[in-house]
C-alpha cells in the first residue's frame, strides 16, 4: 500500500476544513483557529499553492466568486476513504443543489458571529453513538460554546412556499422525538434544530410559524439567513 504523503500541519487543517464542509472559501479558511492572525493575502496564497500541488481545485460559486473542493490527492493526504459514492466525485465540482446545501452549512457554521462545527459521519458515530441510527440524515453540527448538538436543514426553495418548509422541519422534530437518546437530549435542552434560508422576509414568516406551532415547543428552532443563497438559488439575469 502506498504510504500517506506527509504534509504540513497547517495545510492539513486547511484540507480538513474543505473536506468537512465539502467546500472552502477564503473567509471560512481564515477563521480556522490554527490560522489566527493570518492576513487575507496569506490565506489566498496558501489556497493557490494547495491547488498548484494538486490537493484542491476551484469551481464557480456565484457571480465572480469561487470555492475550493478536494481532489483525490487531497483526500489521500487526509487518509480519507477512496471508495464509495462520495469518493467517486472527488475532484469534481458539486452539483447545483448539493452546492447550495454545502455553502449554506459552511456560512452558518463558519461565517456567522458564532462558530459551530459540522460533524462528519465518523465524528457523529464516535461522540453520539447512542444517537446514531441507520438511515439517519447526518446533517449535524456541534455548538461547543452552548454545549449543544444541532440538526441543520437548508431551505433550497428560494422564494417558494414557506409552509412546505415548516412541514419539513416539523417532520425533522418528530423524527428526533421518536428516538430515546434524542428525547433525552431534548429534555435536557441539549438539542436544537436550525433552518438556513436565503431572505429575511422568508425568515420572518418561518419564525412566526415556528413560534405558533405546538410541535416546535420542545425543541429550539433557529432560523439563520445566508444572503448569498439568493445568488445560488435564483441568480440574477445578466
Amino acid at each position: 500500500m502506498t504510504p500517506v504523503k506527509q504534509i504540513d500541519p497547517l495545510d492539513f487543517d486547511v484540507l480538513d476544513h474543505v473536506a468537512r464542509y465539502k467546500m472552502g472559501v477564503p473567509e471560512s479558511v481564515a477563521r480556522l483557529p490554527s490560522l489566527e492572525g493570518w492576513t487575507p493575502g496569506r490565506v489566498k496564497n496558501t489556497l493557490k499553492r494547495l491547488r498548484g500541488e494538486g490537493y484542491l481545485k476551484t469551481a464557480p460559486l456565484y457571480g465572480d466568486r469561487t470555492y475550493d473542493h478536494l481532489t483525490r490527492e487531497g483526500a489521500e493526504a487526509l487518509d480519507l476513504p477512496l471508495e464509495g459514492r462520495d469518493a467517486e466525485r472527488l475532484g469534481q465540482p458539486l452539483a447545483e443543489v448539493p452546492k447550495v446545501r454545502a455553502y449554506a452549512v459552511l456560512a452558518f457554521c463558519c461565517l456567522s458571529t458564532r462558530a459551530r462545527q459540522r460533524l462528519t459521519p465518523d465524528e457523529f458515530k464516535q461522540f453520539f453513538a447512542e444517537h446514531d441510527r441507520p438511515g439517519l440524515p447526518l446533517s449535524y453540527y456541534a455548538d461547543h460554546e452552548a454545549k449543544k448538538l444541532g440538526f441543520v436543514r437548508v431551505d433550497t426553495g428560494g422564494h417558494g412556499r414557506w409552509d412546505r418548509v415548516v412541514e419539513r422541519v416539523r417532520t425533522d422534530v418528530e423524527r428526533h422525538r421518536e428516538l430515546d437518546a434524542f428525547r433525552e437530549s431534548i429534555g435536557s435542552g441539549g438539542l436544537e434544530v436550525t433552518l438556513v434560508t436565503a431572505t429575511e422576509q422568508k425568515a420572518g414568516r418561518l419564525r412566526a410559524a415556528f413560534a405558533e406551532g405546538e410541535a416546535f415547543a420542545a425543541v429550539p428552532i433557529l432560523v439563520h439567513v445566508v444572503p448569498g443563497l439568493v445568488e445560488l438559488i435564483a441568480p440574477p439575469r445578466r
